[in-house]
């Protein structure tokens, strides 16, 4: 084989795996960006993140003078973290609070029990509800909360 041959060869193969990594790089970025399962009431990203979609879990919830919205539930590496605006609407402060929660599946069987104390709240006065537990709870239908 010729010198000049052995050159087009070379070149030839260069430009054949070029072009075969420029495609498998294309394949992996498709791949990637459409790596989003939905679940009944969740949503799992290409990250490993959980987002609960349940629009009951989602609805305020009302207790005795509390109001908790903006609720948001998701789970991370097997810990769940449900956030939330508590807002004391009482004309009372509340020094401390004790907040049972129920974590719900969609026949309303508790999945898991959670405690939270909520320290100082003046009336009209709102804070964040912060919960995080080990395991995955970011499916859940919805949750209820009491004293």
């Amino acid at each position: 084989m010729s010198n000049k041959s052995k050159i087009k060869f070379f070149i030839l193969f260069i430009l054949i795996l070029i072009i075969a990594i420029a495609v498998a790089i294309i394949m992996n970025i498709k791949k990637t960006s459409s790596n989003i399962i939905i679940e009944e009431f969740d949503t799992i990203y290409e990250d490993g993140v959980k987002v609960n979609t349940s629009e009951e879990l989602s609805k305020p919830k009302t207790l005795d003078g509390i109001e908790i919205n903006n609720i948001r539930l998701s789970c991370r590496n097997g810990l769940s973290t449900l956030l939330a605006d508590i807002t004391n609407t009482s004309s009372n402060p509340i020094d401390e609070l004790t907040l049972n929660v129920e974590i719900l599946d969609k026949d309303e069987n508790v999945i898991m029990e959670l405690t939270n104390q909520v320290y100082s709240i003046n009336s009209g006065e709102t804070k964040e509800l912060n919960i995080n537990v080990l395991g995955d709870i970011a499916g859940a239908y919805n949750f209820r909360i009491s004293k």
